[in-house]
């Protein structure tokens, strides 16, 4: 059969979908022909995470012209249909996070115009949390839920064969005015079994990594799925209780070896980006053996997630003999009983300081990943935020507003409190605030998050005029200018890092007499 994946994706074509990377494998094993169409690098007018960096990033600027990798104002229904005809799908399999659920209608929507005969089933994180949702729109005959490593080849053959598809555990359908959710299969735990994903389905620019102020051929990959934490921001505590465990699952580390060094070679990469929850999450004896072959056969570069608790000096030291070249930790918010009643975070703050300390120690890039706009935030929550970034001696600190995902127990909270409405449903945006808040305007809280970095990475002796430039006014704006021409003076040119180069009091004097030529401060 002829299964054409559909990603309606709205943020940055700068990775590959780990989950239609196999699954199309899993379809190939068995015969069948896969294509993707892929929405990465179609413009409809979402903000995205790179175009929500402030201007006081520390990312090195990268010039991607040459790559073609710019979003592009296009005729959905044209270029879908040119696919569709090209193709000639049997079955339509529409991959979703929750943020894309109304391009993946739409796309529903002009495959069943296009033959109302072809099978369009949807499946994905977004497909998980809101089945009755996206089984209620005309266009959409079935919703895989979980995991779909077994349930999804099962579908496929069976339409092939004709058979009836409706005992297939993970599946979801109508039937009349009802909505039948069949039993989940459990999590597939034999990993090694799995074919290497398929990647020859994605454009070749999805391979470009901007990385350290160079374009790099990356991909993407990971060890273990899964997390056990409970973080109640976050999907995996929805799917612990959807699976009841909260058990990871991974490849042996010489079968991961074996993919990876394929995947090299076969793509002619060098780079990598790990999406595992936590990397460093693995036993140490796991580990070394996990270094020891990664160094010895791939010695690719690349970057992975981990959990301030899981980061030891020994996983360190095996980090840098892999090769590992940047670290993203989550810090989130650096008020300890927001984190610990409200996020349920298990990491203290010495945890978490130990860790950034740790990985600098190495040589091995940092970055915090801290929400902003989260339920009962206010000004002094945003500030310990700021002070727990410094304290750990973050390189890259990256701030974006909490958006209430549906299924996540802090969308519960933020609707309980009154932070936001059950009614809303408006697109994640990274760079607004969802919430609202009495002593915090929405204005005030965009002021803030542009300003995070500037707080994090500047003296304090600055910070009277970073605090004046969240006005905009005259001197807010005037201020801004100038405090972000001392940032990348200061610290873009020295890889994240603080360096006036004698200049500090002379930056103080321009700032105040900036501010005087403006009425003062």
């Amino acid at each position: 059969m002829n299964v054409l994946f559909v990603w309606p994706n709205k943020d940055d074509g700068f990775h590959l979908s780990l989950s239609i990377s196999l699954l199309s494998a899993l379809l190939k094993r068995d015969g069948h022909k896969t294509a993707c169409f892929d929405t990465c690098f179609i413009d409809f007018g979402f903000s995205t995470p790179s175009d929500s960096q402030t201007s006081a990033s520390i990312f090195k600027p990268v010039d991607m012209s040459a790559f073609d990798t710019k979003k592009r104002k296009v005729d959905v229904q044209k270029v879908f249909t040119e696919k569709l005809n090209s193709f000639k799908p049997d079955i339509i399999a529409v991959s979703v996070v929750s943020d894309v659920i109304e391009i993946g209608r739409q796309l529903s929507d002009i495959a069943k115009a296009w033959d109302k005969r072809v099978t369009v089933i949807w499946g994905g994180k977004g497909a998980t949390l809101e089945v009755e949702r996206i089984l209620s729109f005309p266009t959409v005959d079935y919703v895989c839920r979980g995991e779909g490593i077994v349930a999804f080849p099962l579908f496929v053959n069976a339409i092939q064969s004709g058979t009836s598809p409706y005992d297939i555990g993970n599946l979801c359908y109508r039937q009349g005015s009802t909505f039948v959710m069949n039993d989940l299969y459990p999590r597939y735990d034999d990993y090694d079994s799995l074919p290497f994903i398929d990647w020859s389905l994605f454009d070749e620019r999805s391979f470009c990594r901007p990385y350290d102020g160079k374009v790099l051929r990356g991909g993407d990959h990971m060890i273990s799925c899964g997390c056990p934490n409970n973080c109640t921001y976050c999907i995996n505590d929805f799917y612990h209780d959807l699976y009841g465990n909260s058990d990871m699952k991974r490849y042996s580390p010489a079968r991961f070896v074996k993919e990876i060094k394929e995947l090299t070679r076969t793509y002619n990469l060098g780079f990598y980006k790990f999406h595992d929850e936590d990397f460093l999450m693995k036993p140490t004896p796991y580990f070394e053996e996990l270094a020891e072959l990664y160094s010895a056969e791939v010695g690719v570069p690349f970057c992975c997630m981990t959990n301030p608790k899981s980061v030891t000096a020994p996983k360190v030291a095996l980090l840098k003999k892999m090769g590992c070249v940047s670290a993203s930790l989550g810090i989130e918010t650096g008020d300890m009983e927001l984190r610990k009643k409200i996020l349920q975070r298990r990491d203290s703050r010495d945890d978490i300081i130990r860790a950034f300390k740790l990985l600098k120690g190495a040589h091995i890039r940092t970055n915090s990943y801290n929400m902003l706009g989260i339920p009962f935030e206010t000004r002094n929550t945003y500030m310990a935020t700021i002070l727990l970034n410094r304290e750990a001696d973050v390189q890259i600190p990256q701030a974006f507003f909490f958006f209430p995902f549906k299924g996540t127990k802090l969308r519960e909270i933020a609707i309980k409190h009154g932070f936001f409405s059950a009614d809303d449903n408006r697109i994640c945006d990274p760079a607004r605030p969802a919430l609202h808040f009495k002593d915090l305007s929405e204005s005030e809280l965009i002021a803030m998050w542009k300003r995070f970095t500037l707080y994090v990475k500047f003296p304090e002796v600055l910070w009277p005029f970073i605090k004046r430039s969240e006005q905009m006014d005259d001197i807010g704006r005037a201020l801004e200018e100038r405090l972000n021409e001392i940032f990348r003076e200061c610290v873009m040119e020295h890889d994240g890092w603080f360096n006036h180069n004698g200049k500090l009091d002379s930056y103080i004097s321009q700032l105040t007499t900036l501010s005087a030529s403006k009425g003062g401060l």
